[in-house]
């Protein structure tokens, strides 16, 4: 009996809520998940999940269990970290989450990069447009702008995201270019739900905060979507500077309302919590950290241009 290997299982198994997807990620068949966590089940003689037709729940019994098997395998893993760290030669499998627009802006890139240098690891990136907790979704790390608190979830502040309120030289001709926020309500608008699932622009200036609620003809969470309704002259968008720093540079939108300054967002890393972290994920961070904080590279070069 591998125990280890059955306490590897029957986390996977609670974490997904699925004997098959379980055994996707480890690289198992759904028979052997399930026998797995029988014989979990048979040695301990108590139920830890009851299984229906339709879902799978977890008893009384088996969030103890899960609990306890968590901390016995972080416990492993900071094991095999410490003894790896001393060659410094990650290996294995990195497994990173982030938003869309944050990947093909720029992360896919520098991880790429990243990959090369250090050729002993893979690389697996999935995008994800939600908040994602990286221990119930397997991630070794999420890179992202909402929050996640959880128990046993580290995260580090990599880089601030700024954004900017923008339009095309041909929206602001058509609709004049408001002097206030309290005219954004006139005017027509794109509003990313991801960032802020409130109808609402927030601005702050030297003297005060004006908050105005918005009626959007777009509502998204795909950027791309807001920036060509932005570029076409169809509305007003509050767009990150990483992602419309072409159009900013070549003035195919304009900055409204310079004198205000929309709320600023975070890209941070939420990672596994471990008295040790995996080398694999720390080499990632540090590589991170320089090459965004703290000031990234778009904002280096907008600056001089004076955006």
């Amino acid at each position: 009996m591998n125990r280890l290997g059955d306490m590897q299982a029957y986390v996977r198994v609670v974490e997904t809520g699925s004997f098959a997807e379980a055994g996707r990620r480890l690289g198992l068949s759904k028979s052997v998940v399930t026998k797995r966590v029988n014989q979990l089940e048979s040695m301990l003689n108590v139920q830890l999940l009851r299984r229906s037709t339709r879902k799978l729940s977890i008893t009384d019994a088996g969030i103890t269990y899960y609990e306890r098997c968590l901390r016995i395998l972080s416990e492993v893993e900071d094991a095999d970290a410490q003894v790896s760290s001393m060659n410094l030669q990650p290996s294995g499998n990195l497994r990173i989450s982030c938003s869309t627009a944050i990947s093909v802006a720029f992360l896919a890139r520098d991880l790429c990069e990243f990959q090369q240098e250090y050729s002993g690891l893979s690389i697996e990136l999935i995008h994800n447009d939600r908040a994602v907790n990286p221990i119930h979704e397997s991630y070794d790390i999420c890179f992202q702008v909402l929050d996640v608190n959880a128990e046993m979830v580290s995260k580090q502040h990599i880089t601030p995201l700024r954004v900017l309120l923008c339009a095309s030289p041909q929206y602001l001709e058509k609709h004049g270019t408001p002097q206030h926020p309290n005219e954004l309500p006139q005017h027509r608008c794109a509003h990313n739900v991801y960032l802020e699932p409130k109808l609402e622009w927030c601005l702050t200036n030297e003297q005060s905060t004006v908050c105005v609620s918005i009626d959007p003809l777009i509502r998204t969470n795909n950027a791309w979507m807001m920036r060509d309704a932005a570029c076409n002259g169809n509305c007003i968008a509050l767009l990150p500077t990483f992602f419309v720093e072409t159009e900013l540079t070549k003035g195919q939108l304009i900055p409204i309302l310079t004198n205000y300054r929309p709320e600023e967002f975070q890209m941070t890393a939420f990672y596994p919590r471990t008295q040790y972290v995996p080398l694999k994920t720390k080499l990632f961070l540090d590589f991170a950290m320089e090459r965004y904080s703290p000031v990234p590279p778009w904002e280096e070069r907008l600056a001089r241009l004076s955006i």
